[in-house]
C-alpha cells in the first residue's frame, strides 16, 4: 500500500536531518522540500479517495452503503485539516518567535492525542449492529496508523511527554520545522487508512473505478547540473479502458500496466528553475474524454561546487 511505503521514507529524511553533526542550509532545504513533497502527494491521494466516494453517491449501485460511509469519512478529514491548520499555526508563530515554548509543545502533544482518539471514534455502533468487525478495526487503527505509533501514549499520554517533547524539539528551529512537516505527514497518512477503509466498505457490483486524478512524481525537485531526472505520470484510478495517452515535455510516453509512464531527461547543466509540461488524456467508464495538464517544477542548484 502506498501509504505504508511512504512513511519510512519521511521518517529517513528526518533521522539523516538528526544524525547530521552540523546540516547545510541546502541541505536542510533539500530535506524540507522532500518532506513538502510528501505531504502534498498523500494530500492528493486522500483527496482521490473522498471523490471516489462522493461518486459512489451517484451511482445507484453504491449509493445506500456510500451513505452509510461518507459521513465517518467526511468527520476523519475535518479532524485532520483541524490538527493541520494547528500545526500550520505553530510554523507560523515560529516563523516570528524562532522558538516553541513548552506551552505550545504540550498543547501539540495534547492536539495530536485527541486527533488520535477522534480518528478512532468516528465510527458509530450502528455501522455494525451485530458487533462483527468494528471493535476489531478500531484496535487495529489503534495499533498501526502512524499518529504515535507504536507508542502508549494513546493509554497514558501523561507519562510520555516529556519524552516525546524531548525528542522531537532537542535541535534548532530548523530541524524543529521538519519536525512538524513530519508530524502532518503521520496525521495525513492516518487520515488515509481510515478514509480507504471507508471506501473499501463501498463495494460495487461494477468492474470499474469512476473517479481519476493525475499522479505526477519525480525522483527529485532539487537536482544537481547535468543530473538525470526520473519523471512518473498517469492517473491515480485506473482500468484498462482508460487508455491514457500521456505526453511530458512534448513527447509522448506509452503507459505501462497500472497507468503509469516513465520519463528520464537529463536536468540543465546551468542552476536555475525549470519546468516540465505534463499533459494526460484518458476515457473515463461513461465513455467522455478528459484531459489533465500539470507543469512539474524542480531546481537545479549548484550542489557539486560546495
Amino acid at each position: 500500500m502506498p501509504s505504508r511505503h511512504l512513511l519510512p521514507l519521511s521518517s529517513i529524511l528526518l533521522m539523516l536531518a538528526y544524525c547530521h553533526p552540523n546540516p547545510s542550509n541546502s541541505q536542510l532545504e533539500e530535506i524540507d522540500n522532500g518532506l513538502r513533497l510528501s505531504i502534498h502527494f498523500i494530500a492528493g491521494q486522500n483527496a482521490v479517495i473522498y471523490h471516489s466516494l462522493q461518486a459512489k453517491q451517484s451511482d445507484p449501485t453504491t449509493r445506500d452503503l456510500s451513505n452509510l460511509w461518507s459521513p465517518p469519512a467526511l468527520k476523519v478529514r475535518m479532524i485532520s485539516e483541524r490538527a493541520i491548520t494547528y500545526i500550520d499555526s505553530l510554523h507560523t508563530k515560529m516563523t516570528i518567535n524562532r522558538s516553541l515554548s513548552k506551552n505550545d509543545e504540550q498543547s501539540l502533544f495534547d492536539t495530536l492525542f485527541d486527533c488520535k482518539r477522534d480518528f478512532l471514534d468516528v465510527f458509530p455502533d450502528s455501522l455494525d449492529p451485530y458487533k462483527q468487525f468494528l471493535a476489531k478495526q478500531r484496535e487495529d487503527f489503534k495499533r498501526y496508523i502512524p499518529l504515535f505509533h507504536e507508542s502508549s501514549t494513546y493509554r497514558q499520554p501523561d507519562l510520555d511527554f516529556a519524552e516525546w517533547s524531548d525528542h522531537l524539539f532537542q535541535r534548532d528551529t530548523s530541524m524543529i520545522a521538519l519536525s512538524l512537516d513530519k508530524l502532518k505527514i503521520d496525521i495525513l497518512l492516518s487520515e488515509q487508512e481510515i478514509v480507504k477503509f471507508c471506501d473499501f466498505q463501498v463495494m460495487s457490483t461494477v468492474d470499474r473505478y469512476d473517479i481519476f486524478a493525475p499522479l505526477i512524481t519525480l525522483n527529485s525537485n532539487v537536482v544537481a547540473p547535468g543530473d538525470t531526472i526520473e519523471l512518473s505520470a498517469g492517473i491515480g484510478s485506473y482500468y484498462s479502458s482508460a487508455r491514457p495517452n500521456i505526453t511530458i515535455a512534448g513527447v509522448s510516453v506509452p503507459a505501462i500496466s497500472g497507468g503509469l509512464a516513465f520519463y528520464t531527461l537529463r536536468a540543465s547543466k546551468q542552476p536555475g528553475r525549470y519546468s516540465i509540461p505534463v499533459r494526460i488524456e484518458f476515457v473515463t467508464p461513461y465513455s467522455h474524454r478528459s484531459t489533465v495538464e500539470r507543469d512539474v517544477r524542480y531546481r537545479v542548484s549548484n550542489l557539486r561546487a560546495q
